[in-house]
């Protein structure tokens, strides 16, 4: 992250460090070409270091997106649009099974509302379903403070089909301080990082795909580096 992306910024960078401060666009197309992620401000800064400690990458940008009342989970689908992700397309087979799991009054396509469905099992089975399916690449769940369905009781069956399955999958939970500080850290200390807001749980999701981006082209630049050196000694 660099301080100083506006033009009145960069004025008082100047002043404080000289011909250290340039051109913001340059200093981020240099950090990209060297294999870092940018972010924006600290905030993302600390959250895309805190997923990258927990998560492998996913193979693609593709999310399903679950929530306990559809508002929040429509607000996670912006969020996703808006950086440069896409949302899932369930295959039939993956409709087909929340279609029956889910009754019809409730938002079964991604995103997916489980409003009226007030128990584990469901919601372990819909997770299972997403998982399962080829098009979802991660899955990112909201949960609003509810009396009814609360982290603890959505831990054990995230946690379940975490062990089943390598795909990112992200909580996102908004409650009052002193409700969710426990069953958040045992969540992170086994592989579910939680964030408190839409935008965070996103934004960091999309470092963690740019990362395995990064990784991804290291990778194939390393093998062109290899069969270039074996060519050379096939010629001398």
């Amino acid at each position: 992250m660099k301080a100083g992306q506006s033009a009145e910024s960069a004025r008082a960078a100047r002043s404080h460090t000289g011909s250290l401060a340039g051109r913001y666009e340059i200093f981020e197309t240099a950090l990209r070409q060297a294999g870092a992620i940018v972010s924006q401000d600290p905030g993302e800064l600390l959250d895309i270091a805190k997923i990258l400690t927990i998560l492998e990458p996913a193979k693609g940008k593709n999310i399903a997106v679950m929530s306990f009342q559809a508002g929040p989970g429509i607000l996670l689908t912006d969020a996703v649009v808006r950086n440069d992700l896409s949302m899932a397309v369930l295959s039939k087979k993956t409709q087909d099974r929340i279609n029956r799991l889910l009754p019809p009054f409730t938002i079964r396509i991604n995103p997916v509302d489980m409003a009226f469905a007030r128990n584990e099992e469901a919601f372990e089975d819909t997770v299972r379903c997403l998982l399962d399916d080829r098009n979802v690449d991660a899955l990112i769940v909201f949960l609003l403070h509810h009396p009814f369905m609360t982290p603890k009781r959505i831990a054990g069956p995230l946690l379940r089909q975490k062990q089943k399955s390598a795909k990112p999958i992200v909580l996102c939970v908004n409650s009052p301080r002193g409700f969710i500080e426990d069953e958040g850290a045992e969540l992170e200390s086994r592989g579910i990082p939680v964030y408190p807001l839409p935008e965070r749980a996103v934004r960091a999701l999309k470092g963690l795909f740019e990362y395995g981006e990064i990784r991804e082209k290291k990778r194939h630049g390393a093998k062109g580096m290899g069969q270039g050196a074996r060519g050379r000694e096939k010629k001398i």
